[in-house]
């Protein structure tokens, strides 16, 4: 089974955009056809952003959120050494996805590719078009 990482702009539009690419990859973590992988950094980030007021007009959080996060891989502690990014807070994820392998973003200009490390970093759309 397929190891991944989500950024949590993942997370927040699979739940403004029902359907969308987002949705999807959630849906197929949710099946269980893709492992989410977290450590506490990553968790906390989703929580935060998730519980923020400004997403309450979207009715957030979004009722799969507690499922999904329970049903992902969670890694003891955050990697001791964190990969340098654009963005500070985008680091953990980096971190999480060099021992992983994969990260999906959003935002791939907060990865540019010279950071990467041992990891992949996709788009949605091209993580769907990922053949297994």
């Amino acid at each position: 089974m397929i190891r991944v990482v989500l950024d949590t702009n993942i997370l927040v539009s699979a739940a403004i955009s029902a359907g969308g690419d987002c949705d999807q990859i959630v849906q197929a973590a949710l099946r269980g056809a893709i492992r989410i992988v977290v450590s506490p950094g990553i968790l906390d980030e989703h929580l935060d952003v998730l519980h923020r007021s400004k997403f309450t007009r979207y009715g957030f959080p979004p009722a799969w959120v507690q499922h999904l996060l329970s049903c992902a891989e969670q890694l003891p502690a955050d990697p001791m050494e964190l990969p340098e990014a654009p963005d500070p807070e985008d680091r953990v994820f980096l971190g999480v996805a060099q021992q992983v392998g994969l990260l999906v973003t959003g935002n791939l200009k907060h990865f540019p590719r010279e950071i990467w490390g041992g990891a992949n970093v996709m788009s949605p759309k091209a993580f769907l078009d990922f053949p297994d």
